[in-house]
């Protein structure tokens, strides 16, 4: 409906010559286009708004366009390419002295970057965002680049550098606008210096990190945080603390659990309600063309008097248009059985891999309460040992995701671990997420870590794999299942 609005807003101002005009609508198009999933048409929209832009010197609409086509390389993987529509609208502000918008442009390239592993790059392009920030002197700009500078220094493994990032100046606090980022920059602070192995500061920071998650009612931030501080308090003996935190962790757990079944359920309900309606509007096509079919074949019985030959040959062509329909319709109802069967997969594979995630967390806990028999007073550890048994109670096993998982994706495992024997059990699971499709924000929460944390397994992993920096990993695994399926 939206394109048909912009089709209508783009002849009109073709008709009177407002070329301004035309460039806007051509971008919202191939806006639309996009969101559509026809990257072929908008791109052709794209570029037709940056020339008309050009035509008439009309920077901000040419920056735009420029920006959005950089947006759709990036959804087709040419990073290449998005990295030469960013920079030419970078250009552009820089020629005009307009520089509120780079670091943001600049902030997307180092991101294509980091999700490459390019570490390297994106390292340079987020110290030049950084260099602009401060030279504006935006608060909420500098503390943006900050915290993505910080956390590349962190996936390259030098964690003085990123704290040294992050504490050079206090553009985190909450009166000046920055939201998240100073949840963000508690997080990372602390997630330093236990990779630092400085629990002590490390468990400092995480628990402001959680605190400040609190005050702001966020459960996702509130579950990232506790993640942190029951492992660095495991590691440094608090297992009291530890143990508190655990049960707050799976209070937040199940607050995020039920969040998402309320959101799934409105999401089903929608889907089945457009399913109702779009069932209606092929029901009323049908009628029509049944009516149809009817009038020709009253206009053929009237021309059989006058020729019996032309109705033969009219009503041939008739059963072929009728028989491509029919294939037509067969072809939509196979596909549509085909998406519920994956929206149902992925739904099954997310619910199963959160309960596998809790599972192992509670062994691991239960595994380190074995051995510190002799150093705990026994009631404590029954308490303990009684929380871990009561959480493992309620899950299922990992196993469960793996049989529901190669019931789709047949052999998958089998020729992963064929190919890549000195694979750990984490990396064959981060593979099957990876074969997935997820995203890395999907995946951080099914795994109950960071997508920082992410980012950096799936570096390893295709570290492993021997995988060059233009190799795309979830292709890779696309591949593996597909010689799978050839060799079964």
């Amino acid at each position: 409906l939206a394109g048909e609005v912009f089709f209508a807003n783009l002849e009109y101002s073709r008709s009177v010559g407002d070329t301004k005009g035309e460039a806007t609508v051509l971008t919202r198009l191939g806006v639309i286009q996009q969101e559509l999933g026809d990257y072929r048409v908008a791109k052709r929209f794209f570029h037709e708004a940056i020339e008309k832009s050009r035509e008439i010197d009309d920077w901000v609409a040419e920056s735009i366009a420029l920006s959005e086509a950089g947006l759709l390389e990036r959804k087709e993987g040419n990073i290449d390419k998005a990295v030469s529509y960013y920079e030419k609208a970078i250009a552009i502000f820089e020629e005009r002295n307009i520089l509120h918008g780079i670091p943001m442009l600049l902030s997307d390239i180092a991101d294509m970057y980091q999700d490459e592993e390019q570490l390297d790059s994106a390292l340079v392009i987020s110290e030049r965002s950084l260099a602009v920030a401060d030279s504006i002197g935006s608060t909420l700009l500098i503390a943006d680049a900050q915290v993505r500078h910080a956390n590349i220094y962190r996936l390259l493994g030098d964690y003085n550098a990123s704290n040294e990032v992050l504490e050079r100046d206090s553009n985190f606090s909450e009166d000046k606008g920055v939201g998240s980022l100073g949840f963000d920059r508690l997080m990372l602070i602390g997630q330093n210096y236990i990779s630092l192995n400085d629990l002590g500061k490390g468990i400092e920071f995480a628990e402001q990190a959680y605190e400040t998650a609190k005050a702001n009612d966020n459960w996702e931030f509130s579950a990232r945080a506790l993640s942190v501080l029951i492992d660095a308090e495991t590691k440094a003996g608090r297992l009291t603390k530890a143990m508190d935190h655990q049960s707050a962790l799976m209070v937040v757990k199940d607050s995020l659990l039920n969040e998402e079944s309320a959101r799934k359920l409105i999401e089903l309900e929608v889907r089945y309600r457009l399913s109702e309606k779009e069932q209606a509007i092929s029901a009323l096509e049908s009628e029509k063309e049944k009516q149809a079919i009817i009038q020709v074949a009253l206009i053929f019985g009237l021309v059989l008097i006058i020729s019996l030959g032309v109705f033969i040959y009219r009503s041939q062509r008739l059963r072929i248009q009728r028989s491509k329909v029919e294939l037509e319709n067969n072809k939509l109802k196979q596909e549509q059985l085909k998406q519920e069967m994956e929206f149902k997969n992925k739904q099954l594979t997310t619910q199963s891999l959160s309960m596998v995630q809790k599972n192992e967390m509670m062994i691991e806990l239960r595994e380190k309460v074995e051995g510190l028999k002799k150093t705990v007073p026994s009631k404590d550890l029954h308490d303990l040992s009684h929380l871990v048994d009561y959480s493992l109670s309620l899950d299922e096993d990992w196993k469960q995701f793996q049989m529901h998982f190669e019931d789709a994706h047949a052999k998958f495992y089998h020729l992963l671990k064929e190919r890549f024997p000195n694979l750990t059990s984490n990396e064959l699971r981060l593979s099957a997420l990876v074969k997935l499709n997820l995203s890395i924000k999907e995946m951080a929460a099914l795994m109950s870590i960071s997508p920082d944390s992410v980012k950096t397994a799936r570096y390893r992993l295709r570290k492993k794999m021997s995988l060059n920096t233009e190799d795309n990993l979830t292709d890779f695994m696309l591949n593996i299942e597909k010689e799978a399926l050839q060799t079964s």
